[in-house]
């Protein structure tokens, strides 16, 4: 089977796209091609063969239209069997692909209706009509798939269901090999505490700041911000005093800090489809993979973390909620070491991507049949 992924929005070495999916579809025997956007060099990288556009679009409508056309040249010089689609403007080629024989699959990592209600690039009065407006194309293109992937239920409900013969829930757990075989007992940690990810007002980047501020704790932020606006508003406030900013990192780096910090956070604002998703953020899974007990939003699902003994539930708008939890956990070390170790418990037996792999490659199997 001659797999090719595509995306016009991830860079290259993606977690979900390259180090997850792709890597592990090579290491079960498949050839594996990428194609990308950027302005780096083709490349066989651990068995993938990459290859970019040419071309790094900083316009979302030269993305889409301009980098469309980029994007199918480049795949039908490849000649896959199946073509997995990774951004939802690529549905766009989905009917093309199909004309040429080819299998399609369309894998959203979110739920982009309800996330689009939270984009602060869109005009808040026009939200609600674009996000209706791209429901009702994706249920239209997605006729020109043979399959659909989502990481999630939504509050019980597939968004995907009945759009296409075949939906199925894969995901984003993260790799034993990234994470869970890295973990030190021994390691000395540090009276700290730990956000890594997207830096956004839906990811509530201040409240974060603001209750370590309270305590007088030490934050360890790292990622990226969403706007050069958010970032300074970030960076501008008083009680930055306490945050230990890193940036963007690579892998061995984001380790690090699990490994010296005590606590894992991820106290998300419960908007667009945080709060009704069936899954915990992809940063809990790691944060449990190398022995964090985690404090997070109070949801229904994520209630999990309680009921498991992994972590401690808050409303994301209440710091002093937020600030106590974290006080509960660094003043009962014994407290935190069961929850770390009950989440690597969890992680090894079934919350990791080597489990999850499978699901993918039996995709693949049923439409190449079919």
């Amino acid at each position: 089977m001659n797999i090719c992924h595509v995306t016009s929005a991830h860079d290259r070495y993606d977690d979900r796209i390259f180090l997850k999916e792709c890597k592990s579809l090579r290491e079960a025997g498949l050839k594996v091609n990428l194609i990308v956007h950027d302005e780096l060099e083709n490349e066989k990288k651990e068995g993938v063969d990459i290859y970019s556009t040419g071309k790094k679009y900083c316009s979302r409508w030269k993305r889409i239209f301009e980098g469309n056309k980029s994007i199918l040249n480049t795949a039908m010089s490849i000649s896959a069997d199946i073509y997995h689609l990774h951004d939802p403007e690529l549905l766009l080629i989905a009917k093309r692909l199909k004309k040429e024989g080819k299998k399609v699959v369309f894998d959203s990592h979110e739920n982009y209706s309800l996330q689009i209600k939270e984009k602060e690039y869109i005009p808040v009065i026009m939200r609600s009509a674009i996000s209706r407006l791209y429901g009702w194309v994706e249920k239209r293109l997605l006729r020109y798939v043979d399959a659909a992937i989502i990481p999630c239920s939504f509050e019980g409900n597939n968004p995907l269901k009945g759009k296409t013969r075949i939906v199925e829930y894969i995901n984003g757990y993260p790799s034993m090999k990234v994470f869970y075989d890295h973990y030190q007992a021994d390691c000395i940690k540090e009276d700290s505490i730990c956000y890594v990810g997207g830096l956004s007002e839906q990811r509530n980047i201040k409240n974060l700041i603001k209750a370590a501020a309270l305590l007088k704790v030490k934050l360890v932020l790292a990622g990226e911000f969403s706007s050069e606006e958010y970032k300074n508003e970030i960076l501008s406030m008083p009680e930055m005093e306490f945050v230990e900013y890193r940036g963007k990192l690579n892998w061995c780096e984001i380790r690090e800090i699990y490994q010296k910090t005590k606590i894992g956070m991820s106290i998300l604002k419960n908007s667009g489809q945080y709060g009704k998703m069936d899954n915990l953020p992809t940063k809990v899974y790691e944060y449990m993979s190398m022995g964090l007990p985690v404090i997070i939003s109070d949801s229904p699902y994520n209630r999990i973390v309680e009921r498991e003994g992994v972590g401690i539930c808050v409303d994301p708008l209440n710091i002093e909620e937020i600030s106590h939890a974290i006080n509960r956990l660094l003043e009962n070390p014994q407290e935190c070491s069961d929850m770390g170790e009950r989440g690597r418990k969890i992680i090894r037996e079934m919350w990791n991507w080597e489990e999850e792999s499978k699901k993918l490659l039996n995709i693949y199997l049923k439409i190449q049949d079919a």
